[in-house]
């Protein structure tokens, strides 16, 4: 067993590499002392050099990176007399980019060779991209972290699950906060996109060539849910049970789900060519302890900007962001909102509680966005797009950005694509799950916008454009089918964000939930998605860029629009901003605009943003 155990350890600290060195340090030191115990060296040594990547990946300049770099050669000896090559040139790789960021770049990178894996390749980019960093041969950087990219490009392509994507793009951190690093250098707007796109649409750019109907999955999913409903407690997923299920259900989704090549990248003068007068894009870039945004206001308004933004000073207060806006929920009697101009509470903490979120927020809008809508001319419309590092923003809550439709685009690139789809939003279904206090109020009121505006456009004819599943009627079979039918699906009902799992985020139905797994077999997924439940816009961070979570699988999916909140939003909340949202959807205005709209009307400020393609 301490074998079995030591070689987990080890393959845990590789997942970790790329987006939590110190955890991936510590799990493979761990590692290589328990294979010690059992007299196993080899694998010992292997450990030591996972160890020894995980700190030179994260490592500042200084005497403990200079005993890190010593250490390396002992260990490459080692390896080398064991015949692990593979292992031996990674590490090497590993290293010379760690001497060139620390300014003190090698001579020569050593050259790929056939056989090398892909995990070697790519890491041969990034050093060679680092290398040309330090010599201040930004151009020549980013020609290298490009390459990289594209090593991984071609594999990546042949997936279509979220999973395994979000899996793929682990590999390509290094290289692209070097190519980030190295446009940002520029002060060049066109490479400060050109790589913008590239951290955002690798990620993003394969959409999934769904299997047909596979019964076992089905039946997988099934058990899934029933264990959901046995185990009530927060860390349902690590159940040996769920893992083997989960493990399955991935496995099969893997094999099962190819990948079709998404929309092509965007140049800079190509997406200003379908800004309006109103629209701007601000996109925000984030590598190694850095933050830049890159304002590209209406063709009107002035030429692109790129605007450096104090991140130390960002990242406390995004820190405790979350936090103040879950006891801004908890403390209001139904909670989770601030109306224009009042706060609508009682009592000194919820009071206390309001201004410390006002005043965190208005910090954010000043340090995150006051600057780009003033470079921007104050557009109406903005279209944003955000590294993991600013997970969980509540843009529409920023004071710079309130009164404006903004969407939080998956990359700008796929914006551009969709810019000019022709949509047509002709019919709604509202699901209600279980114990909601007024979701049905919700539902009715929201179905009543969409009947009242099909008998002021049809007169007499009767017709029915709103669905409504709740009790029995709302069970996961039934909302499947529905969302095949409708072009937006409005989703009322109480769910988790799963983070440690997050495919097995969920919302609550009549008979368990509703997973992530289960919408990536949606064969046609509504146009619009309205997510009102807890927590469902949150997305977990996977290798420090990377989002898996229930807004993301609608999105990766096929849906151009959800609408969802990252934090708790109370019932009431939703039943009223929401409600009056459906008014402007089933006017047939974009869904961005359309809350917005209903955030003016009801003076509701409430977390719930636009995510993909808002207008």
């Amino acid at each position: 067993m301490p074998q079995a155990r030591a070689e987990a350890e080890f393959q845990l600290a590789r997942s970790l590499l790329a987006h939590d060195g110190p955890r991936s340090a510590t799990v493979a030191g761990a590692a290589a002392r328990r294979f010690r115990t059992v007299g196993s060296e080899a694998w010992a040594v292997r450990a030591e050099a996972i160890r020894l990547r995980a700190l030179l990946a994260h490592a500042k300049p200084g005497v403990r990176l200079s005993r890190t770099i010593d250490e390396v050669e002992a260990v490459v000896t080692e390896l080398s007399r064991r015949g692990f090559r593979s292992d031996v040139r990674a590490l090497r790789f590993a290293r010379d980019a760690a001497r060139s960021r620390s300014a003190d770049p090698p001579a020569r990178i050593a050259r790929v060779r056939q056989d090398d894996s892909l995990e070697v390749r790519v890491l041969a980019s990034e050093a060679r991209a680092a290398r040309s960093s330090a010599l201040g041969r930004d151009a020549d950087a980013q020609r290298h972290a490009a390459a990289g990219l594209a090593e991984l490009s071609t594999w990546q392509s042949s997936f279509g699950s979220l999973e395994m994507l979000a899996s793929v793009a682990m590999h390509g951190a290094g290289v692209i906060h070097e190519g980030v690093s190295a446009a940002v250098r520029t002060r060049r707007p066109d490479a400060v996109f050109r790589w913008s796109e590239h951290a955002r649409h690798f990620a993003q750019q394969v959409s999934p060539v769904r299997p047909p109907h596979d019964p076992e999955l089905a039946e997988d999913l099934a058990q899934l849910r029933m264990l959901r409903t046995e185990l009530q407690t927060s860390d349902w997923a690590s159940d040996a049970r769920v893992a083997s299920l989960r493990r399955r259900v991935s496995e099969r989704q893997w094999v099962g789900t190819a990948g079709a090549e998404g929309p092509p990248h965007a140049s800079l003068d190509e997406l200003r060519a379908v800004l309006d007068g109103e629209t701007a894009l601000v996109t925000f870039l984030y590598s190694r302890e850095t933050l830049t945004c890159l304002v590209v206001p209406p063709p009107s308004s002035g030429p692109p900007a790129i605007l450096d933004l104090p991140w130390r000073e960002i990242r406390p207060r995004i820190d405790g962001l979350r936090a103040d806006l879950e006891a801004s929920a908890t403390t209001r009697a139904g909670a989770g909102v601030r109306f224009l101009g009042t706060t609508k509470r009682s009592g000194l903490a919820a009071r206390l509680v309001q201004q410390a979120l006002d005043a965190r927020l208005a910090e954010l809008s000043r340090l995150l966005v006051e600057r780009a809508m003033a470079v921007a001319g104050d557009p109406r419309r903005v279209v944003i797009t955000a590294p993991g590092a600013l997970r969980g923003m509540p843009w529409t809550m920023l004071p710079a950005l309130r009164g404006r439709a903004v969407t939080l685009a998956r990359s700008a690139s796929r914006w551009v694509s969709q810019r000019d789809d022709e949509v047509s939003l002709r019919n709604a279904g509202f699901v209600v799950g279980p114990g909601i206090a007024r979701g049905i109020e919700e539902a009715q009121t929201a179905a009543s916008a969409w009947e009242l505006e099909a008998e002021r456009l049809s007169p007499g004819t009767g017709a029915s454009v709103a669905c409504v599943l709740d009790g029995d009627r709302a069970k996961v079979d039934g909302v499947t089918a529905l969302a095949e039918e409708v072009d937006v699906l409005h989703v009322i009902a109480h769910g988790r964000h799963a983070a440690e799992a997050p495919m097995l985020s969920g919302f609550e139905l009549a008979d368990g939930p509703l997973f992530g797994y289960d919408i990536d077999l949606i064969q046609r997924p509504p146009t619009v998605v309205v997510l009102s439940a807890c927590e469902l816009g949150r997305s977990s961070v996977r290798w420090g860029e990377e989002a898996v979570g229930m807004t993301r699988a609608w999105l990766h999916a096929g849906t151009r629009c959800v609408i969802a909140a990252p934090v708790t939003v109370a019932d009431d909340v939703a039943c009223e901003l929401l409600g009056a949202m459906h008014e402007g959807l089933a006017a047939r205005l974009p869904p961005a605009e359309a809350l917005a709209l209903a955030v003016q009307d009801t003076g509701v400020v409430a977390p719930f943003l636009a995510h993909g393609a808002g207008f």
